[in-house]
């Protein structure tokens, strides 16, 4: 029973953090469209939300996978090598995001307002590919 509360916890946290990691470079786009002239305190909210919500569910999601990991025989299995390399790339991700809140917090500008596409596609792809290995466990 504790397993399956666990990995509802780590779907769950998950879901959260992906939400808002990608929703994050979106807002900014959106809040740089507006705001070309007119000083906003909104990348100071958005910032703050980024670190009260997507890092803690960061965190939660390592956490509760890492506990998942150590009860299964999984970490032999080139699936889940690849599937923690990803989840790697994930996190690495998160930084870049919160260093360019940052940065659009002082300048009101940064590099995600003029790469959402990419950076968006680059996280749904890391997802997809995630997902698929955890439930078909190829190779």
């Amino acid at each position: 029973m504790i397993y399956l509360v666990i990995k509802s916890l780590h779907i769950t946290s998950v879901i959260i953090w992906m939400s808002v990691m990608i929703i994050t470079p979106v807002f900014l786009r959106i809040i740089s469209e507006y705001n070309k002239n007119t000083p906003s305190n909104l990348g100071s909210s958005t910032r703050a939300l980024f670190h009260r919500i997507a890092t803690p569910s960061m965190f939660a999601t390592l956490i509760f996978g890492l506990w998942l990991l150590s009860t299964g025989d999984w970490m032999q299995s080139r699936w889940m090598i690849l599937k923690l390399t990803l989840v790697v790339l994930l996190t690495g991700i998160h930084g870049a995001i919160s260093g360019q809140l940052r940065q659009f917090e002082k300048h009101g500008n940064c590099m995600l307002v003029e790469r959402v596409s990419l950076i968006c596609g680059a996280q749904i792809t890391i997802i997809l590919l995630i997902v698929l290995l955890v439930v078909t466990k190829a190779f």
